[in-house]
């Protein structure tokens, strides 16, 4: 099984650090995990690799914490394209699972919907302001066949993760 775990932050963090301890369990299982990252300076590709992690990189932008417009605009322009390139992505290296890192950026969750491919969504922190979060849980919401969180606290603060209702919006899909 090929999962492609999505990260939208160059620099090595949490969700790096979860898939490259988890690739070696998992691939002994069956499951051969690539993780797709932005085309940004940052180590998290060389610590992937040099830990045995397929690495692949695209264009990727990400939700920011400005006020700035014209970043936003900026993201939301580059949204069709690179959900594009991950669609092809899927395809060309046949992914069965994506795997979301971070509740705000739906690009993966997307192409994987267009792919027919199924979405583990991991909601890892609770930094994103009220509304965002609220916006964002639609996304969940809509194109998650799976949600998981950190932790039962991250899950309580974040607004709308309430357990029945992603169950009840996943049950009406495919």
């Amino acid at each position: 099984m090929r999962v492609l775990n999505a990260i939208h932050f160059p620099v090595f963090g949490g969700p790096h650090n979860q898939a490259l301890r988890l690739a070696g369990p998992l691939a002994s299982r069956g499951f051969t995990t690539i993780v797709v990252l932005p085309d940004e300076l940052g180590n998290a590709a060389e610590r992937l690799r040099a830990g045995g992690v397929e690495v692949r990189t695209l264009s990727l932008h990400r939700l920011r914490a400005t006020a700035n417009p014209r970043v936003h605009i900026g993201l939301a322009a580059s949204l069709p394209a690179e959900v594009q390139r991950l669609r092809e992505l899927i395809r060309a290296e046949g992914i069965e699972i994506v795997q979301i890192g971070g509740l705000v950026n739906p690009h993966a969750a997307i192409a994987a919907r267009f792919e027919h491919v199924p979405v583990v969504w991991q909601l890892l922190d609770t930094r994103a302001p009220r509304p965002v979060a609220i916006a964002a849980m639609a996304w969940v919401r809509e194109l998650a066949d799976v949600v998981m969180s950190t932790g039962v606290a991250v899950a309580a603060a974040i607004p709308g993760m309430r357990r029945s209702r992603i169950a009840s919006s996943r049950s009406s899909h495919r």
